[in-house]
């Protein structure tokens, strides 16, 4: 598969972090899983997972994410998709968040966002 291939090659010319779309198409979360879990096998540098249901339906819940985050070597979602605010609802409940944790950063081009102790309600 050509993007574990191009993992492995990242992690050898020094970049930071590598970010990478589930296998476009039909797939099962079970297959997007072992996708994941090829490229961060097969690189050394931390691998983010790229959220986008519109075009990679294998990962649609915030569940399924939590267990993409449970992969040695993924360290964060890059989240792409219109209904931001379903998304952040719904983050306590599937993470099990605490109102003493800080924040959450969102990233939405061409404005960075913190939202800062966004549980006070």
């Amino acid at each position: 598969m050509e993007s574990i291939e191009l993992a492995g090659h990242a992690s050898r010319i020094g970049v930071q972090a590598i970010s990478s779309l589930p296998p476009l198409g039909p797939y099962s979360f079970g297959e997007a899983r072992a996708y994941y879990e090829a490229i961060a096998s097969a690189s050394e540098v931390p691998v983010i997972v790229y959220y986008y249901p519109a075009i990679s339906p294998g990962v649609r819940t915030l569940e399924e994410i939590k267990r993409l985050l449970g992969i040695p070597g993924v360290i964060g979602v890059k989240y792409t998709e219109i209904d931001l605010h379903g998304w952040i609802s719904g983050i306590n409940k599937t993470f099990g968040l605490q109102r003493d944790q800080p924040h959450l950063e969102v990233e939405t081009p061409p404005v960075r966002k913190r939202i800062s102790r966004f549980m006070q309600g």
